[in-house]
C-alpha cells in the first residue's frame, strides 16, 4: 500500500471529531469585577487630607490671586500677609477659614478668608479649581 493509499483509508469522515469541553476562564469573568471594586478603593485611599489642601491654597493664592493686577484692599492686605511668611505659617493661619465636605472618594474645599475665596475639589491626591454655586443640603 502506497503513503496515498494509507492517508486516505485512515482518515474516516463518518464519524464526528470528539467533542472537547469549553474552557472556562474565570479569572477573565472576574477581572471587571475586580476592577471596579479596586477603583472605589483607590479613590478612597488617594483622597487628599485638609493639611494638603491648606497649602495648595497658600501656594494657588501667592501664584494667582496675589498677582493679578486690580485687587480689592481686603484682598491686597490678605495677599501681603501671605507673602512675607513661609507657606506653612499661612497655611495654618488660613486653616480656620477652610471648610472641607468630605465625600470619602473626594473632598470639596471652600476657603472664604479675609476677601478671599476658592473652591475646588481634591480626588485622587490632586485638587481642581472647580467655581460652583454652594448646594446646601437639607
Amino acid at each position: 500500500m502506497n503513503t496515498k493509499e494509507q492517508y486516505s483509508t485512515s482518515l474516516d469522515l463518518n464519524h464526528p471529531l470528539p467533542q472537547q469541553a469549553p474552557l472556562h476562564k474565570p479569572s477573565v469573568r472576574i477581572l471587571p469585577i475586580i476592577g471596579l471594586l479596586l477603583i472605589p478603593l483607590f479613590l478612597a485611599l488617594t483622597n487628599p487630607s485638609q493639611k494638603g489642601y491648606e497649602e495648595y491654597v497658600v501656594w494657588k493664592l501667592k501664584q494667582t490671586t496675589c498677582k493679578q493686577k486690580s485687587l480689592k484692599p481686603e484682598t491686597q492686605l490678605s495677599c501681603a500677609f501671605l507673602s512675607n511668611f513661609p507657606y506653612n505659617f499661612s497655611a495654618r493661619a488660613l486653616s480656620g477659614y477652610i471648610r472641607r465636605e468630605n465625600y470619602l472618594f473626594f473632598s470639596i474645599y471652600t476657603t472664604d478668608a479675609f476677601g478671599l475665596r476658592d473652591r475646588s475639589v481634591g480626588i485622587s491626591g490632586h485638587y481642581f479649581d472647580w467655581n460652583f454655586p454652594v448646594i446646601v443640603f437639607r
